[in-house]
């Protein structure tokens, strides 16, 4: 009678046991199915910096004349009050 009873504990132990694994499975399989888009976002975000950094670099062609050493965009202006360093310059712009 007592072998009987202590191999039906062990069993309920053993079915515990695996419930209690297969409980933990189930939570760890949702969390990688709603943590996976995180993670495949920030890796493409880290392999498009990565990429920028190491592909060469392309340059806008301006029209200027090949003399002209003013900064390409908009004229550099210190104060309101003082004239821009492309009009001090001695060739056109």
């Amino acid at each position: 009678m007592v072998f009987v009873r202590t191999s039906e504990l062990q069993s309920r132990i053993v079915n515990l046991e695996q419930q209690q694994r297969d409980a933990q499975l189930s939570a760890w399989m949702l969390s990688l199915e709603q943590v996976e888009p995180v993670i495949f976002g920030r890796l493409d975000q880290i392999l498009e910096e990565k990429l920028a950094a190491r592909l060469p670099k392309t340059r806008d062609v301006r029209e200027a004349p090949h003399s002209c050493l003013c900064p390409p965009g908009k004229s550099l202006t210190l104060h309101p009050s003082l004239p821009s360093p492309c009009s001090i310059l001695p060739h056109p712009c």
